[in-house]
């Protein structure tokens, strides 16, 4: 994906001028988007009129996860930006969340009810701190990436398996 030509908080100023009251921020990984990744953006948009996801750099994610991601963080804009209920997505470089919504100062907040790191806390107290709101979710009972991994890589064995009985090399 091509970096934006504008900035994200230059895209929401312009977007203030065309009659946008209100703008929702979330963050998360959204790695492998699936049905619960889905529930949350369409109730975090339903809060502002905008919603603009910021999604951590690969580097940053493998800190949290423990795992490269397998959507890179451009890839994960790029799919998050094609969803009507988002506005902008955009590559976090650091875990400082606070200094991102200082810079787009959202009117809402929105968070996991998962989102429990200090960093979260920080950045829901800058929100409150300028009569911003904060809005937490449950986690949706729609699917998990790590479900869909574990999936995956179920299939990939039971396909070893089913060629090696195929070709004659099982036991």
């Amino acid at each position: 994906m091509e970096p934006q030509e504008q900035p994200v908080k230059d895209i929401w100023i312009l977007r203030k001028g065309e009659g946008v009251k209100t703008l929702a921020c979330t963050i998360g990984c959204f790695d492998l988007l699936h049905p619960g990744h889905l529930d949350f953006l369409s109730t975090a948009a339903i809060e502002a009129d905008d919603l603009i996801v910021g999604t951590p750099a690969d580097m940053i994610f493998i800190n949290l996860k423990g795992r490269p991601p397998i959507m890179t963080a451009e890839e994960r804009c790029e799919i998050l930006e094609s969803l009507i209920m988002v506005s902008a997505a955009e590559v976090l470089p650091s875990l400082d969340y606070a200094a991102w919504v200082d810079r787009l100062r959202p009117s809402v907040l929105v968070m996991s009810v998962d989102h429990t790191a200090d960093r979260f806390d920080r950045a829901a107290a800058r929100v409150m701190s300028y009569g911003g709101r904060v809005v937490r979710l449950e986690r949706s009972p729609r699917g998990s990436t790590s479900e869909i991994i574990e999936r995956i890589a179920s299939h990939a064995r039971q396909d070893v398996l089913l060629c090696r009985d195929f070709h004659g090399d099982g036991a």
